[in-house]
């Protein structure tokens, strides 16, 4: 699972990694993984987690690892490809300081803070025999907070890069729609993932944050899912479902975080067409209901054990949220002895 950070996650693309370079040597003529996406297993009350995305379809290390063996000159429509290089890594104080990259180049460039500290070559070791690109790994010599950035060359040109920031302090609340490459569906239902990303001031998606999120809509638009949803990851998720010929919708999201002994409520709204209407944050410090005459957010810190805030979309409550929302988990699989019996 996504929340459990860095080391599950390498964990999870080394055995992707070794099953694939171990399956390329048998007769077979194609190879792949069980499941792309993590799924609701219906017998058991954990989830099934050994998809490269997890079940709101967002990508993991091994993602990434798969797709490092395509072809750099491959060209897909709408899928992600041509040369690419994937740093797997957060670049927190708790990363390991040997870096993983994926990348289907011929060398890699890691850069840390502006310094290059190696260009090299793929890793050559006993789960990369057979690969068509292995992995490259860099020793870092340690952390130290900053920016890291690779860069994949290929005949000696550059080709692709990606940068990694440590993240810092969660600083405001983004919404992005999963369209997969296509235009919603006017003529038929559609259902639409919708992220809603915890950053820090300068766009990092903070990986440890773990903050209830609230979510509403206008406009045509019906959630479907747990609402608040705790982040994973730094991202809380919810569906979007939309009907034929609705009117335009947009998706509302509200967070409160606490910083030190106060807390600060974000918000963000973003529309599957055109813009979103104009909303506003007010609350409450008695734990009742807000609506709109309540105080008016104006984004200072707040110190109210009882603070309730709600977003309104022309004085109409839209989403609320209280501070003592309790937070949850996406359950992780349970070892053989602790889980639930089967039942027929």
């Amino acid at each position: 699972l996504r929340w459990q950070g860095e080391r599950a996650l390498l964990q999870q693309a080394t055995n992707v990694q070794e099953a694939h370079n171990d399956n390329l040597g048998t007769t077979a003529f194609a190879d792949g993984i069980w499941v792309m996406y993590d799924y609701n297993r219906g017998y058991a009350p954990d989830i099934e987690s050994s998809g490269c995305m997890d079940i709101f379809r967002l990508p993991k290390f091994s993602y990434h690892f798969f797709r490092s063996q395509r072809p750099a000159a491959e060209r897909l429509p709408v899928v992600a490809s041509g040369p690419m290089v994937f740093i797997a890594s957060d670049w927190t104080s708790a990363s390991a300081t040997d870096v993983r990259v994926f990348s289907n180049c011929d060398e890699v460039a890691l850069y840390l803070n502006g310094r290059l500290l190696e260009r090299k070559g793929p890793d050559q070791g006993r789960m990369s025999t057979r690969l068509a690109h292995p992995p490259f790994t860099f020793r870092t010599g340690g952390f130290r907070s900053g920016t890291l950035e690779a860069v994949g060359y290929i005949a000696g040109r550059r080709a692709a890069r990606h940068v990694v920031r440590t993240p810092g302090a969660i600083d405001h609340l983004t919404l992005a729609f999963d369209l997969s490459g296509r235009r919603r569906d006017r003529e038929r239902k559609d259902d639409i993932f919708c992220y809603a990303a915890l950053r820090d001031a300068n766009g990092t998606v903070v990986p440890d944050a773990w903050e209830n999120v609230a979510f509403g809509a206008t406009g045509g638009a019906t959630l479907v899912g747990a609402n608040p949803f705790s982040s994973d990851a730094g991202i809380a998720s919810i569906l979007a479902l939309t009907e034929p010929g609705a009117a335009p919708a947009s998706v509302h999201a509200l967070a409160i975080v606490a910083s030190g002994g106060s807390v600060r409520v974000l918000g963000a709204a973003l529309a599957l067409e055109g813009s979103p209407p104009t909303h506003e944050i007010r609350y409450s410090t008695d734990g009742g209901e807000p609506g709109p005459t309540s105080i008016l957010y104006r984004g200072a810190a707040l110190a109210s054990p009882q603070l309730r805030a709600g977003l309104l979309v022309h004085g109409r409550v839209v989403a609320s949220l209280a501070a003592d929302t309790p937070k949850f988990r996406i359950p992780a699989s349970a070892a053989p002895d602790r889980r639930e019996p089967f039942r027929r």
